[in-house]
């Protein structure tokens, strides 16, 4: 993602940004996705926790490309 994004963004970030858009796990250990994660992520029995798709990276990759973008879709000024 650091290659491909070139604003500073952090697991926080990306934490924040994935519950915002109701993707992945509500909280840490859970074995079902927000409502929006079915094209985005998968829970993985063998490893017991969430796996993310290339899509969610293309999609946040698309959201995230200028500083004004990255602003209105985090609602806050990047850190870079």
């Amino acid at each position: 993602m650091e290659e491909r994004i070139p604003l500073k963004f952090t697991l926080n970030d990306f934490t924040q940004l994935r519950k915002n858009w109701g993707i992945g796990p509500a909280k840490s250990g859970d074995k079902k996705g927000l409502p929006k994660s079915e094209t985005f992520c998968l829970y993985s029995p063998a490893f017991k926790k969430f796996v993310y798709t290339p899509k969610l990276l293309e999609r946040i990759v698309a959201a995230l490309t200028t500083a004004e973008k990255f602003e209105e879709t985090m609602g806050k000024k990047n850190r870079a």
